[in-house]
């Protein structure tokens, strides 16, 4: 009988090993496979930092590189932020898997950034990373890194807020203060 269990874990063991690797070719070798890793992504990011993250496709080696098609971010109002066509980067695994965020040969096509400057005084990018929060151990941040950061026709809107001084008390006052 142990004889017989055994020749069955084998066998069943044979059996799932070629199924595991076909699914894991399929996910990576795929283009709807690339799409199913770029919805898990844009999951995993909308989740770990604030906003909305949506990525059409995620493909590449993952050991070393990966592409990412139209990635888009909307802000914690649901106000577009980022919106950028093409994203390729290569990394080093053993410094991810330590926690080192070290990222070489960055290449960002077409990207269109949206910085908003909140009422409170806070940016929309603050929001979204969750900067100035506080990690609640004290201890400091995660190592990110940029190396060899190449952008292609990139744009950047600024949208801050305009009040006028206290000094100004008609339109005529406002309207000289705003063209100074």
């Amino acid at each position: 009988m142990r004889r017989f269990l055994g020749r069955l874990m084998g066998a069943a063991t044979l059996a799932v090993i070629p199924a595991l690797l076909g699914l894991l070719a399929a996910i990576l070798y795929t283009a709807p496979g690339h799409r199913l890793l770029g919805r898990l992504a844009g999951q995993e990011l909308t989740a770990v930092l604030r906003g909305r993250f949506t990525l059409r496709q995620v493909r590449g080696s993952f050991l070393h590189s990966v592409e990412i098609d139209s990635l888009s971010v909307l802000d914690t109002l649901g106000q577009p932020f980022a919106d950028i066509p093409r994203v390729s980067v290569r990394y080093a695994l053993p410094g991810l898997l330590a926690g080192r965020i070290v990222l070489h040969d960055v290449e960002v096509d077409r990207p269109r950034l949206r910085v908003i400057k909140r009422a409170n005084g806070r940016l929309n990018f603050q929001e979204i990373l969750r900067l100035g929060e506080g990690t609640g151990n004290g201890g400091p941040g995660p190592l990110i890194e940029f190396q060899n950061l190449r952008i292609h026709d990139g744009r950047i809107e600024l949208l801050v807020p305009w009040s006028p001084p206290d000094t100004a008390r008609t339109a005529a006052q406002e309207a000289a203060a705003l063209a100074a």
